[in-house]
């Protein structure tokens, strides 16, 4: 049997004789046990929570339960601190695990849920417009936000916390139209004058300009992570029959080991200075890969020669021009970054460029996904698209004179070379127009051909490069040659 009713108290103060505010309600519980609960103020109200409290005791009794009752009584602050001791435990970093919990914690405290059952797509969503209000909150931020809310929400699944998300059906918006910290990749020409001013560059960030020289090659010839780079001791490398170097798991991002080939140019930069160092040894020791301090050790080095190039000039007019160009800029024109990740994208762009086939770029990225690789961090310019266009074979002649075999023309490593008929007549050209090649040639590499007609070195220092390069599109700055 169950019963409503109030409880009678005396008042400490006058020793009147009251009742309590609020019904109170009597049931057994299903181990018969009388159990008399406060509800509520109102009567309707607590006589329809009685209700329900018998109707869960006489389920109970038979055998049917809400399993999931327990937890949706469970503050949401109590999840959320199960849930970050969780990603602890299956290894995740301090920085990952803050990040996912400060966004989720957000989330939920604008939206001013408190319990499981509190949760709702459509407040999430409300919230999350709400934010992007703000200038700085784009959508790439959003979806970060997003993506931690719907991973808590996953992990409440599988923790049979409840039976499913409300959550799981929430997309995030397309970042491409709303692009806030878009990164570009370096040319050959703006690392080889970068490389070419740490070598007498002094120390910073404990790094010297030679340590940091190395650096930045081997983030370009392999495309590891500023905070992976920092964990590399000289026992990470390996220069038998095929050289490696192997990021071990606990300072890989996907906290697996990965073991990549290396570059025979970055094999003869490094075998020698690492066989100066210590077993054990970091090569590129101090705080400068924590929290995102990688971009302000390779700013004031862009900046300092930059400023190197720009003064290197033997007119007014080409430093004018070297001064209004993005060559080495931190942010070009079009708004886009080169930072210490661009060296990244760098790796990944001079790949694409080369010809490498994408699966095997995917690889070396450590992409789980080949769209990362082959849209966030590819670059191509329209030279490379012309290039890739011109593999095309011509149609068949159709009563007109057919131009040259376009399939004659091809991109290699960077270079631009023709062969073939095309190769014979560009030959004559040259002989013939001396100064139309000259000023050509300043076009596509963006600097003078020097005295010798050689151009700039390439990245490691082996040998010239040709002067038609086809990754300076729209970056160089010396201006054309009359």
């Amino acid at each position: 049997m169950s019963s409503l009713s109030k409880r009678s108290y005396r008042d400490r103060k006058t020793g009147e004789l009251k009742l309590s505010k609020k019904w109170y309600g009597q049931y057994a519980d299903e181990f018969g046990k009388i159990v008399r609960k406060p509800l509520s103020g109102n009567k309707t109200a607590a006589h329809e929570m009685l209700n329900e409290i018998v109707k869960r005791v006489e389920l109970a009794r038979v055998g049917i339960v809400n399993p999931f009752e327990a937890h949706q009584r469970k503050p949401l602050s109590a999840h959320l601190a199960d849930w970050k001791a969780s990603l602890e435990a299956a290894g995740r970093t301090a920085k990952y695990v803050g990040m996912k919990v400060m966004r989720a914690e957000t989330v939920f405290s604008k939206a001013e849920f408190n319990y499981l059952p509190d949760i709702s797509a459509s407040k999430v969503e409300t919230v999350i417009a709400k934010m992007k209000k703000n200038p700085r909150f784009g959508t790439q931020t959003a979806n970060h936000y997003l993506a931690a809310v719907k991973q808590f929400s996953r992990w409440l699944v599988r923790d049979r916390r409840c039976s499913d998300s409300p959550l799981a059906h929430m997309s995030g918006g397309n970042v491409r139209l709303d692009r806030r910290h878009e990164r570009r990749d370096a040319t050959d020409a703006e690392l080889s004058v970068l490389f070419d001013h740490l070598r007498g560059a002094g120390v910073r960030s404990k790094l010297s300009g030679e340590d940091r020289e190395r650096l930045y090659r081997t983030a370009v010839l392999t495309g590891i992570r500023a905070s992976e780079l920092a964990s590399l001791t000289p026992e990470s490398f390996s220069f038998d029959h095929s050289p490696t170097v192997t990021v071990e798991a606990i300072h890989s991002k996907n906290r697996r080991a990965d073991t990549l080939p290396l570059h025979p140019d970055l094999v003869a930069c490094l075998s020698p200075w690492l066989a100066t160092k210590k077993p054990g040894e970091r090569l590129w020791p101090g705080k400068w890969a924590q929290h995102t301090r990688a971009g302000k050790i390779l700013r004031p080095d862009m900046q300092a020669a930059r400023e190197a190039w720009i003064g290197a000039t033997a007119t007014e007019k080409e430093h004018m021009y070297r001064l209004n160009s993005d060559f080495l800029k931190p942010v070009d024109r079009e708004g886009k970054v080169l930072d210490f990740h661009s060296l990244r994208h760098t790796f990944i762009s001079r790949m694409v460029r080369a010809g490498v086939n994408p699966k095997d770029a995917q690889t070396l990225a450590r992409h789980s996904v080949i769209t990362l690789t082959m849209d966030r961090y590819a670059h191509v310019d329209r030279k490379d698209v012309a290039a890739a266009l011109s593999m095309v074979p011509s149609l068949p002649s159709a009563g007109y004179a057919a131009g040259p075999k376009l399939a004659q023309i091809r991109a290699s490593n960077g270079h631009r070379e023709i062969v073939g008929e095309s190769a014979a007549k560009e030959s004559t050209t040259r002989e013939d127009q001396p100064q139309t090649l000259k000023k050509t040639a300043v076009e596509r590499t963006g600097e003078p051909l020097k005295a010798e007609g050689k151009g700039f070195e390439p990245l490691i220092g082996t040998g010239p490069i040709s002067v038609f390069k086809t990754d300076a599109f729209d970056r160089s700055a010396t201006p054309p040659m009359s």
